[in-house]
């Protein structure tokens, strides 16, 4: 199935990204603005995870994944280590302050994003 096919059948999904060996392609639904720029920025994150992110580093922020709220960027990062990710690294990119100041009180979240910097080759130092 393309991408199209894909989308359609993930109804009420803002994006989508399918990584495929070699490659992948990220689609936006028809979105502008603000959403627009969100949306990209969490495909992105996918993109990062999947392709860039070192294997440990991966593993590492997976094992971080849990059902506390405290430890989570929003609902959406609940729902599964990929999403989580992504949201953490979206959030990261677009609200860092205040993400950073939910994180002053959630080690487990803090630990996410020194993980996404890690990857990014970002020192706050």
């Amino acid at each position: 199935a393309g991408i199209r096919e894909i989308v359609a059948a993930n109804t009420g999904a803002l994006g989508l990204t399918r990584i495929l060996p070699g490659g992948g392609e990220i689609f936006i639904s028809n979105i502008s603005g603000e959403m627009f720029r969100y949306a990209l920025i969490h495909e992105i994150g996918h993109t990062v995870d999947f392709y860039v992110a070192d294997h440990g580093l991966r593993q590492e922020f997976y094992s971080l994944f849990d059902r506390n709220p405290n430890n989570h960027v929003t609902a959406y990062s609940m729902t599964s280590p990929a999403e989580d990710f992504a949201e953490t690294f979206a959030q990261y990119l677009t609200n860092r302050d205040a993400l950073l100041a939910r994180a002053a009180n959630s080690p487990v979240l803090m630990r996410k994003i020194e993980i996404i910097e890690e990857i990014l080759g970002i020192s706050r130092g």
